[in-house]
């Protein structure tokens, strides 16, 4: 089955208070929330080469504007002229998820699953989000609580391929 592209927002009401663990003001966040298109990630490869990923990828000038002035203020010249040329030489790879999205995909489904948790009597080890993989993921401490994580996430109808649990080995992604 495929998955929708782009994929869905969490719900407006869902999402709640800001999270306390410092995304708030992370600059590549408040890009993904501002600039248009989308921004999900950038990375560079093991040759060096720069890739950005966007939902919309019509937007990609714009994006490499806004990356631009958010990381050259207070950096060397030489700094500044490198990461120009980086920008402007970018890949560009279509995202299914915004940085934003992901982030508070991963805000909402963090309080449930850690909410959850001590009244089914089970524990969560730890949760993660890797953007250049678009997926959340949550660790449990056995089987038993996979199943019950799966369950949970399961009732949420989320978005096909956006989380994964694992227990000691390799995940499976919901």
């Amino acid at each position: 089955m495929a998955c929708e592209m782009p994929g869905r927002s969490v719900p407006r009401d869902s999402i709640g208070l800001a999270p306390h663990d410092g995304s708030a003001s992370d600059p590549l966040v408040l890009l993904s929330r501002s600039a248009p298109g989308g921004f999900s990630s950038m990375e560079y490869d093991s040759t060096g080469g720069l890739t950005l990923r966007l939902v919309d990828t019509s937007h990609v000038t714009a994006v490499r504007a806004a990356l631009l002035g958010a990381y050259a203020p207070g950096r060397s010249s030489d700094w500044q002229e490198r990461f120009a040329r980086d920008l402007a030489g970018a890949r560009v790879a279509v995202a299914r998820w915004s940085l934003a999205d992901l982030t508070d995909w991963f805000h909402y489904l963090q309080r449930r699953m850690f909410a959850a948790a001590p009244a089914a009597g089970m524990s969560v080890v730890g949760a993660g989000l890797n953007p250049r993989r678009e997926v959340i993921s949550f660790v449990l401490p056995s089987a038993q609580a996979r199943v019950w994580a799966e369950r949970v996430l399961a009732d949420l109808h989320l978005p096909c391929g956006l989380v994964e649990t694992t227990v000691g080995g390799p995940s499976q992604v919901l």
